[in-house]
C-alpha cells in the first residue's frame, strides 16, 4: 500500500514538471495548403489532399486522381521555440494536419516510411509528436535537409507523384531515397508548393 502510494506520488509529480515544458514543436505556421508543379500536365496544378491509409492514419493524395477532384486539404508547420530561421530556407519542423472535423480532433504529424524493397519513402500523417522535418524555401517549395557527406548539410526537392498500394491504391507523394530515379515506374518527378490560406 505505501508503496503504490509513493509511486503514485512520484508519478503525480513527475507529470506536473513534464507539464510545465511546452512540446518541441510548440510554434505553429499559419495554415496553408499544398499544391504540385509537374512537367506533366495533369499533375501541374493539383491539390495534396489527406486520403484515408488506416485507422487515423492519412497519405498525402494528389486531388486531381480522384472524380471529380478533392479539395486541398489544410497544414501547418510546427517548429520549436527556439528555432531560428535560416533566411532563404525559413524554417525546418512538422508538416502537421488536423483529422477532423468532429467532436474529436486528432493532430497528426508527417513522418516518412521507407519501403525496404525500393529507393521510396512513404510521407503518411499519424498521431505523434515525431515526424520528418520538413521546411519551405523563400519561394515556398517543401524540401527536406540532408547530407550526403555528413559534412555540407543541403535542402533536397525529391518529391514524386507515385501510384502506390498500401492500405489502397492511390497516387501519393512519395520521397526518394539517393540521387537515382525512383524505381516505381508510375512515378512523375513534382515540386511541393505551400501557398498560405
Amino acid at each position: 500500500m505505501c508503496t503504490t502510494i509513493i509511486i503514485s506520488l512520484l508519478a503525480l509529480t513527475a507529470s506536473q514538471v513534464i507539464a510545465q515544458y511546452p512540446p518541441y514543436y510548440s510554434n505553429q505556421s499559419a495554415p496553408f495548403n499544398l499544391y504540385l508543379r509537374s512537367s506533366d500536365s495533369k499533375l501541374n496544378g493539383s491539390a495534396i489532399v489527406s486520403c484515408h491509409e488506416g485507422a487515423a492514419i492519412e497519405g498525402l493524395c494528389v486531388a486531381q486522381a480522384f472524380n471529380p477532384p478533392l479539395s486541398a486539404s489544410t497544414y501547418n508547420l510546427n517548429y520549436s521555440a527556439n528555432a531560428v530561421p535560416d533566411p532563404e530556407l525559413g524554417y525546418t519542423g512538422l508538416l502537421t494536419f488536423v483529422l477532423g472535423p468532429g467532436t474529436i480532433n486528432i493532430y497528426s504529424a508527417m513522418a516518412i516510411f521507407p519501403n525496404i524493397a525500393t529507393n521510396l519513402g512513404l510521407p503518411l500523417l499519424e498521431p505523434s509528436e515525431d515526424g520528418t522535418e520538413v521546411g519551405f524555401d523563400q519561394d515556398n517549395w517543401m524540401y527536406i535537409m540532408g547530407s550526403s557527406d555528413h559534412l555540407t548539410w543541403q535542402p533536397y526537392y525529391r518529391w514524386y507523384a507515385c501510384t502506390t498500394v498500401t492500405s489502397y491504391t492511390y497516387q501519393l507523394l512519395n520521397w526518394v531515397y539517393g540521387d537515382g530515379q525512383p524505381e516505381n515506374p508510375t512515378c512523375y518527378k513534382v515540386d511541393v508548393l505551400r501557398v498560405f490560406i
